[in-house]
């Protein structure tokens, strides 16, 4: 990108949450901060990165010529169809394919890395949800919600209705109403402990996938190894 006359800051690194922690998952105190997180949200105005700051400083024409440098002309993007989620358009030239590429390999490769592991994922995770255990620790939730006087059938529902609202109403209000509702759901989701019951269906579940599914995530896992380790080493400069 420098070579093309732009900036591309550095968003620092930031590690998920061990999915076997609760109260990792939950993350009570950045609740009580932002709610969801729904006003950071760029379609809310709020800048989010440092590079959605440095785009939002270019002119429009500049915005343009930022986006092709980065992803390439829109009319050489590759399809990539992946399991599960349908077929996507990923960039084949631009600073983004070539990175992809010097690391991968190969930009189909790449987004098979990214993608198919994801939509495994969700499978599993719509799956669970018919679970039994899934579904008492769901019921708890529920109740406790009702206590604290939000009912929702479920996490997502919440944060769905807060999002759909927000699209209406950005006002004070609202964001001290997001912020009380994520706080709710967060502390009845612990004492249900309906993360742990999501993931210990959802790794119950994985042995149900075919033979096919876990030998093309094994060699996925493998790619996707020797690929951080091109990059440690240097690979991508």
């Amino acid at each position: 990108m420098t070579e093309r006359g732009f900036s591309y800051p550095a968003s620092p690194a930031q590690l998920p949450p061990d999915p076997a922690d609760d109260a990792a998952v939950v993350d009570l105190a950045e609740r009580k901060k932002t709610g969801y997180g729904l006003a950071a949200h760029p379609a809310a105005g709020t800048d989010n990165s440092p590079v959605d700051r440095y785009y939002a400083t270019l002119s429009t024409a500049d915005q343009s010529r930022f986006d092709l440098a980065l992803f390439g002309p829109n009319d050489r993007k590759v399809t990539v169809k992946i399991p599960g989620r349908g077929r996507f358009r990923v960039p084949s030239e631009g600073c983004e394919a070539e990175s992809r590429r010097r690391l991968a390999g190969d930009v189909i490769l790449w987004a098979r890395m990214a993608y198919t592991p994801e939509a495994i994922d969700i499978q599993l995770s719509d799956r669970s949800r018919a679970a039994p255990p899934y579904l008492a620790a769901l019921q708890q939730w529920r109740r406790c919600m009702a206590v604290s006087g939000h009912s929702y059938v479920e996490p997502e529902a919440a944060y769905r209705s807060l999002r759909d609202e927000l699209r209406e109403t950005g006002t004070a209000a609202f964001r001290e109403r997001e912020r009380a509702v994520a706080v709710a759901d967060g502390t009845c989701a612990l004492r249900a402990r309906l993360p742990t019951a999501a993931l210990t269906t959802r790794r119950e579940l994985v042995a149900s996938l075919n033979d096919d599914v876990r030998r093309s995530l094994n060699k996925l896992a493998a790619h996707r190894a020797a690929v951080v380790a091109r990059a440690e080493e240097g690979g991508g400069q």
